[in-house]
């Protein structure tokens, strides 16, 4: 376990800790497969390199980034890792001292990476309770994501847009 250590496998939470341990893992792979997820997240990091100018928000950017690549890299492989509600939980709890400050401010980057991840949360809607989430929260990014980056917000759009028809 990354931060609980070893000690938390034992006991009674212990399968529980287990289980998350497993997926944490496999979010972090050493090589990340090319897919059309893959594809989108590296155009929206070279965007972040290339309009973000301060080094510590640039970090924080790059790593929920690279956190997302990991969700869309499991449940992209053959045979995908079934989605977990968890999952999401894990990319928030992975970005909550850093991320979530910059998406409170609200950045205009942080806004566009949460974009991102409600592509993640759509795909869980399966779960009657999530339903119109990540369309609600979608309405709430264009809402705060100025006309320069409009463009940046098109991949994740569509793609919720897709899941929701159904395509």
């Amino acid at each position: 376990m990354r931060i609980l250590g070893d000690q938390a496998v034992v006991g009674p939470l212990g399968s529980l800790f287990q289980h998350h341990s497993q997926r944490w893992t496999a979010y972090h792979p050493n090589e990340i497969l090319p897919s059309i997820e893959q594809s989108a997240l590296d155009d929206l990091y070279e965007l972040i390199c290339a309009h973000v100018t301060d080094p510590d928000s640039l970090n924080v950017y790059q790593h929920a980034i690279q956190e997302l690549r990991g969700q869309f890299q499991v449940h992209g492989l053959s045979p995908p890792m079934s989605l977990d509600i968890s999952d999401l939980f894990l990319w928030i709890f992975e970005l909550i001292d850093d991320f979530f400050i910059l998406l409170k401010v609200p950045t205009q980057e942080a806004v566009v990476i949460f974009a991102y991840f409600c592509v993640l949360l759509k795909k869980l809607e399966f779960h009657c309770w999530l339903e119109g989430w990540a369309d609600h929260l979608m309405t709430r990014v264009q809402e705060l994501v100025d006309e320069d980056h409009q463009a940046w917000i098109s991949w994740p759009m569509t793609e919720i847009q897709q899941l929701s028809q159904g395509v």
